[in-house]
C-alpha cells in the first residue's frame, strides 16, 4: 500500500502536538482554575495563593468602605447643646423647642433659664455658633454644687485642636437647678438676678461664655480678660442685669458663683 509523504507527517505530527498545551483550544487544555499566559502556556492550579490573596484585598476593600461609610453617617451626626441625652433646638418663634424626654429628665429652672439667655442677641448667637456638627456640649445637672454651675476646662487634646474644623469638640456645662433665695437679712441690689429663673439664665450665659473662650482655645482663667468682661456686661444687661458681675470678686474656677462681697449680694 502507498502512503503519501502527506499523510506520513500528518500522522507523526498530531502526537507531536498534543504535547504542547498551547496548540489545543484552553477550553480543552486547561483544567480549571488554570491560568494561560500571554504565550498560551498553562499552569495548573498555579492561582491558589493569587486567587486567596485576591480574595483577601476584596474583602479589605470592603471593609475599607463599610468603616468610611460609617465615618459619614458619624459626621452628619447632629452637634450642638444637649440636654437629657439629646439636641437643643429653637423653633420659629425663637424659643426652644423640648423633647418628651428633654422635658422629663430636666429641671424646669433650667429650662427656663436656657429660654431666657437664648431670646437674648448674644445668647441666640452662641447657641447658633455651637449649634453645628463641630460641636458637642453635654449639659448634666447637679443639685450638690456649691454653686450656680460650671464649665469644665475640657483636656489639653481639645484646647489644642480648638481651630481644627474637622474635629469634633466636647465640653461639659454642670447646672445646679437647686432653688435659691435672697438669704434672709440681705437686699437685692437693682439690676440683679433674683428668681431661680433669673440666677439660672444668668448661669448659662456665663458658663457658655466660659465654653465660647475654650472654643478659640483660650485657656483658664478668663475672668480677667478684658474681652470676656466685655461680653459678659453685654448679655447679662440684655437678661435685664447690667449691675451683675461675674467672676470678679472670685478665683477663676470656669464657673458662676455669687458672693456676699460682690455689690452686697450672695
Amino acid at each position: 500500500m502507498r502512503v503519501s509523504r502527506a499523510g506520513v507527517y500528518g500522522t507523526l505530527r498530531r502526537p507531536l502536538a498534543g504535547r504542547h498545551a498551547g496548540c489545543q483550544p484552553a477550553s480543552v487544555r486547561q483544567p480549571p482554575g488554570a491560568i494561560s499566559t500571554a504565550r498560551g502556556a498553562t499552569l495548573p492550579f498555579a492561582d491558589a495563593n493569587l486567587r486567596y490573596s485576591l480574595l483577601m484585598r476584596s474583602a479589605l476593600a470592603i471593609l475599607a468602605l463599610l468603616v468610611a461609610a460609617a465615618g459619614s453617617a458619624d459626621s452628619r451626626a447632629p452637634g450642638g447643646i444637649f440636654l437629657a441625652g439629646e439636641p437643643l433646638r429653637v423653633a420659629a418663634d425663637g424659643f426652644p423647642k423640648f423633647t418628651d424626654r428633654q422635658i422629663r429628665g430636666s429641671a424646669a429652672s433650667t429650662r427656663a433659664g436656657l429660654a431666657r439667655w437664648v431670646s437674648t442677641t448674644d445668647g441666640r448667637r452662641l447657641f447658633d455658633y455651637f449649634t453645628s456638627w463641630e460641636y458637642e456640649i453635654v449639659v448634666t445637672e447637679d443639685e450638690s454644687e456649691s454653686g450656680m454651675g460650671r464649665a469644665p476646662q475640657p483636656g489639653i487634646a481639645t484646647m489644642v485642636g480648638a481651630g481644627d474644623k474637622t474635629r469634633r469638640k466636647f465640653y461639659e456645662l454642670i447646672i445646679n437647678p437647686a432653688p435659691r433665695s435672697i438669704p434672709e437679712g440681705l437686699a437685692a441690689f437693682p439690676g440683679q438676678a433674683t428668681r431661680p429663673a433669673d440666677l439660672v439664665a444668668a448661669t448659662w450665659a456665663g458658663e457658655m461664655l466660659h465654653i465660647y473662650f475654650y472654643s478659640l482655645g483660650v485657656l483658664l482663667p478668663h475672668h480677667g480678660r478684658r474681652d470676656f468682661q466685655e461680653q459678659w456686661a453685654s448679655v447679662a444687661a440684655q437678661l435685664g442685669f447690667p449691675s451683675m458681675e461675674h467672676g470678679q470678686s472670685e478665683p477663676d474656677e470656669g464657673s458662676w458663683r455669687r458672693s456676699r462681697r460682690s455689690r452686697g449680694s450672695w
